[in-house]
């Protein structure tokens, strides 16, 4: 018997929601297994790490912002070693990056975690060389570090995830692991195992230039030159030079190109100081290509607000200088080795150029100027570095110091001669002086008292032409305004006055120039025969200021008229 269309439907629907519920309940299962997602400070933490080299100071801005308490022990030490990296980079040394240090060795060294293992040593390594610790224990610490990158095999994939650039986890794991030898090499170099150096740098140099970097193959190739000079192989030396070079231009950093042909120059002056040529002719070739490199080198130096501008333009006056002592050029050198020592001045940098203070010791003896020589003789014996060149020293000083007594006594002698004469002759001007300044003083004086004198008995004779009958009309005229009560009546009673004495104001002012303006209207208000009241009214001030300021009047005026006036 064949079941019904709705039969069919029915049992088809109930097969899909048993299978729907069966995926739910493993949806559920998956999601309750997979734990909760790491908070966003641990996120960060990787974010920072990828960029960490390249933008040292943003980097340290977003650590500074982070809620370390949300994190895990290991990811705290994993901020510890971030910071401890940012500060040693910028050479900030004492107790915090010793305790940010401490952590992460604590958590890190002796972990599965080999890259940041292989990280802390290098920090540890790192910090040691700044710090001008003995040099094996920087290089014990990052032949660690080389064991631990090399048993690296895994990164937490959040580095491969945030890098700035696509990548994969091998190549986060080989870029570490070939910076570490770049710094294994050099860290050999600088503890004279030049040797050794070689092999890592090699290493290092190979993948820096397969991934197209310039910054660090720049590093590895410089490095590499010296090692090959060190160890005498010259040709190998002057190649990777010049693939430094090349590395430099291809950054465009002026003071790294200038740096690089400052290094080819001391390769071709090395030459020649340890007499590595076939012959004179390839002697004087050396040196004049080191001056031709030097000369480029000051070319690309065209910015003087570049970072490394004055450090780099020290650099190559030093070396050619030295290169003008080889050639015997004395002059050259002093002038050169003078210009670098100011330059080190101008920067705030300490000159520690030994061997440049013995050659401009030496070419200013050769020069004959034994005072120059002594000088340069002095800074010498400050650095505290034992030399050959010392005895000879310390005797020409010795001789040097007992001229210089001799004449030091005798110029000392004429100073005191010449200051005795220069304060005589400084008196007797002085005197001289103050003479001539009373005398044009006190006849100016004279000259201003008379001519007030003339001016004030002028005054009070064109007062006392006018008649009793002119000034009666005119205290009837000006008594007329006042009784009106404008506000404008002072104003008009000084232009009647004005009109029967033309200038009287003026010359007023030129007969007693101490009298304000106030005093002047209360003196022709008097002469107009005005009373203490009404001229307080007049004024707009108080009977006593009135009183008070024909007090002063008597005090400022001496002639019977002006002073009547006010009694």
């Amino acid at each position: 018997m064949l079941a019904s269309p709705k039969n069919a439907t029915f049992a088809a629907m109930k097969r899909w929601f048993s299978i729907g519920l069966l995926l739910f309940a493993v949806l559920v299962v998956a999601c309750s297994k997979r734990g909760t997602p790491p908070p966003p400070e641990e996120d960060m933490l990787y974010r920072v790490e990828c960029f960490l080299q390249q933008k040292p100071d943003d980097a340290m801005q977003i650590l500074d912002t982070l809620n370390v308490s949300a994190l895990s022990n290991q990811e705290q030490a994993h901020y510890s070693l971030l910071r401890a990296l940012l500060i040693n980079n910028k050479k900030r040394f004492g107790a915090e990056l010793d305790s940010l240090s401490q952590v992460a060795c604590n958590q890190f060294i002796g972990s599965d975690d080999k890259y940041h293992e292989a990280w802390t040593y290098w920090l540890m390594a790192n910090k040691s060389a700044n710090m001008q610790q003995p040099k094996q224990i920087a290089l014990e610490s990052m032949l660690q570090a080389q064991k631990s990158i090399e048993a690296c095999r895994h990164v937490d994939k959040r580095l491969v995830e945030f890098s700035p650039k696509p990548t994969d986890e091998q190549t986060v794991i080989d870029n570490l692991k070939y910076f570490i030898y770049l710094e294994l090499g050099m860290t050999y170099t600088s503890s004279v195992y030049f040797a050794e150096a070689i092999t890592p740098l090699r290493l290092a140099d190979t993948y820096f230039a397969k991934m197209g970097d310039h910054y660090n193959r720049e590093s590895s190739a410089t490095s590499l030159a010296f090692s090959y000079l060190l160890t005498q192989e010259f040709d190998s030396c002057l190649v990777y030079f010049q693939k430094a070079l090349l590395e430099a231009e291809a950054l465009g950093y002026a003071d790294d190109i200038a740096q690089t042909h400052h290094s080819i120059a001391s390769y071709y002056n090395y030459r020649v100081s340890g007499n590595y040529y076939a012959s004179e002719e390839e002697r004087q070739g050396f040196l004049d290509k080191a001056i031709e490199e030097i000369n480029e080198g000051f070319a690309c130096l065209t910015d003087t607000s570049d970072y490394g501008y004055g450090y780099v333009k020290q650099l190559l006056l030093e070396e050619l200088s030295d290169t003008y002592y080889i050639k015997q050029q004395y002059d050259s050198c002093v002038y050169y080795g003078e210009q670098a020592i100011e330059v080190a001045k101008a920067n705030d940098r300490f000159f520690e150029n030994y061997m440049l203070y013995v050659h401009l010791y030496e070419a200013c003896k050769a020069l004959g100027d034994e005072k120059k020589a002594v000088a340069y003789a002095d800074m010498m014996q400050a650095m505290e570095h034992p030399e050959k060149h010392m005895k000879d020293m310390v005797k020409v000083q010795e001789e040097f110091e007992k001229q210089e007594e001799l004449q030091q006594q005798e110029t000392l002698h004429q100073q005191k001669s010449r200051r005795l004469y220069w304060l005589l002759a400084l008196l007797l001007v002085g005197l001289l002086l103050l003479v001539v300044f009373v005398y044009f003083y006190r006849r100016n004086k004279e000259n201003e008292t008379r001519r007030l004198r003339e001016a004030q008995r002028q005054l009070q004779a064109e007062l006392e032409q006018l008649t009793t009958q002119q000034r009666d009309m005119l205290q009837q005229q000006v008594k007329a305004i006042y009784q009106t009560g404008q506000k404008d009546r002072l104003q008009r009673i000084m232009e009647a006055f004005e009109a029967a004495y033309p200038q009287g104001i003026e010359k007023m002012k030129s007969a007693y120039p101490d009298l304000s303006k106030t005093e002047r209207n209360l003196v022709v208000l008097s002469f107009l025969g005005f009373r203490i009241k009404e001229e307080a009214d007049i004024l707009d001030l108080s009977e006593n200021t009135v009183m008070k300021y024909r007090s002063n009047l008597k005090n400022k005026v001496d002639f019977d008229l002006i002073s009547a006036l006010v009694e």
